[in-house]
């Protein structure tokens, strides 16, 4: 079979389950998120979630995405990726998929895959609005005319830069969970016990450094651009370069991997 061939097979079965499981994702939190406010509010008047209407960073904050859809996709894009290797990889291998085209095969899945749960993150928050509309007798049009307000005018080039936030932020969780994924089938225990130890207390250990020393406060307010009047074009260039270290790392352990299965 011509190596052409075979790179793209391998590109359309990652992609057929890719598309897979961020069906059954969607589903789940389109219930939870969206479908269980609405029928609390229509059969029992309760109201939750979305409180004014404008999410955790409102519509005030050019944030033209939904918070919680951003957060779950980005932990969903993580321990898929990373929970999928091993699996994935031994399967392709019988498909006689080398390592070299499993690794270039993953690269423009990773980029559509953030660029569709950037787009699916829009529309969320649309029909977030909607809800918000429906549960606190809020207006459905005014809710829309201020979101689409922050595409025009002086605030496009804040909601341009948080657009691409969301873009980096999936595709940094998409590759860190690839990284993580690889080590883990490359050194077994030797990488799986102390990586979820060190994250584990990472929750803990990173607190207490930021308040106790000056160079880990300047670096956090160098990454996360807190000097700057638009931090989030900066912190996704910042994200982005992660990003592409990480897959740097992935194809250098690419070519420890076995060749067959």
């Amino acid at each position: 079979m011509p190596n052409k061939t075979r790179l793209r097979l391998c590109c359309q079965y990652r992609l057929h389950s890719l598309k897979r499981a961020a069906v059954i994702y969607l589903a789940i939190f389109a219930a939870v998120d969206l479908l269980v406010p609405a029928v609390l509010y229509l059969l029992f008047r309760i109201k939750t979630g979305y409180g004014d209407g404008t999410s955790t960073f409102g519509l005030d904050q050019n944030f033209p995405g939904s918070f919680s859809f951003w957060i779950s996709t980005a932990i969903f894009l993580f321990a898929g990726a990373c929970a999928s290797f091993r699996e994935e990889f031994n399967y392709l291998l019988l498909l006689n998929n080398t390592r070299r085209n499993q690794f270039w095969s993953n690269l423009p899945l990773m980029v559509l895959t953030a660029g569709f749960f950037l787009t699916v993150n829009l529309v969320v928050k649309i029909l977030e609005l909607m809800n918000e509309a429906l549960i606190n007798q809020r207006s459905a049009a005014i809710l829309l005319d201020l979101y689409f307000d922050q595409f025009t005018g002086a605030r496009l080039p804040a909601v341009l830069a948080n657009l691409l936030l969301y873009f980096a932020t999936f595709l940094l969780a998409y590759a860190f969970g690839q990284a993580a994924g690889i080590l883990a089938y490359r050194f077994g225990r030797l990488f799986v016990v102390p990586f979820w130890i060190c994250f584990g207390f990472s929750f803990i250990v990173i607190p207490i450094l930021y308040a106790g020393n000056q160079l880990f406060q300047k670096f956090v307010i160098w990454f996360f651009a807190l000097e700057h009047l638009v931090p989030s074009f900066n912190l996704s260039i910042h994200i982005l370069v992660l990003a592409a270290l990480l897959i740097a790392l992935t194809g250098l352990v690419y070519r420890r991997l076995p060749q067959s299965a």
